[in-house]
């Protein structure tokens, strides 16, 4: 069987003769699975059921997806956020929810409420790679600190300098030098 293999793929044949049902095997079990995913998902034209949470949510509530048949993926944008925060930082949708009633909604730095979602503040130091690890959440914090952090975090020559110079009193009292 194999010297027949070799012989189609050397006279330009793209699938040997014996792989051939299983291409034909493969095709129709992914439509199959296609089909049953479109059946799940219950689209329309006002939206669809999310093929996570199982809501049904209009078309805005997607993100742009071009390979997908309606240009929008199969997953809402809440469903994929959450998907991210699991791969980067390694919690789930209940632990992220226990760090935010433990700060009762508050930046950990400067203590605001944050009106549209925490960060969460991780370290670098915790793998070789600089990846997020789950072992190294500090806290959560608003988009303001998380960025303040992370520029004094990447040179820490800034901490010191940063603190002289708001030490410093200022150079212009009342408009005067």
């Amino acid at each position: 069987m194999k010297a027949r293999s070799f012989a189609n793929l050397l006279q330009g044949k793209t699938t040997c003769l014996a792989c051939v049902p299983m291409a034909t095997i493969n095709r129709v079990g992914r439509e199959t699975v296609i089909a049953a995913r479109r059946a799940r998902s219950q689209e329309s034209d006002a939206g669809r059921i999310c093929l996570t949470c199982g809501e049904w949510k209009p078309w805005e509530r997607f993100s742009i997806d071009p390979c997908r048949s309606r240009g929008k993926t199969s997953n809402c944008i809440d469903c994929a956020y959450w998907r991210t925060i699991k791969t980067l930082y390694g919690i789930t949708h209940d632990e992220w929810d226990w760090l935010f009633a433990s700060r009762d909604g508050e930046c950990s730095l400067c203590g605001e409420p944050d009106t549209v979602r925490l960060n969460i503040d991780h370290g670098h130091t915790c793998h070789p790679t600089g990846r997020a690890c789950r072992k190294y959440i500090r806290g959560m914090l608003c988009r303001v600190c998380n960025r303040m952090l992370g520029h004094i975090e990447a040179k820490p020559a800034l901490r010191a300098r940063f603190a002289d110079y708001l030490d410093n009193r200022p150079l212009l009292v009342g408009g005067e030098v």
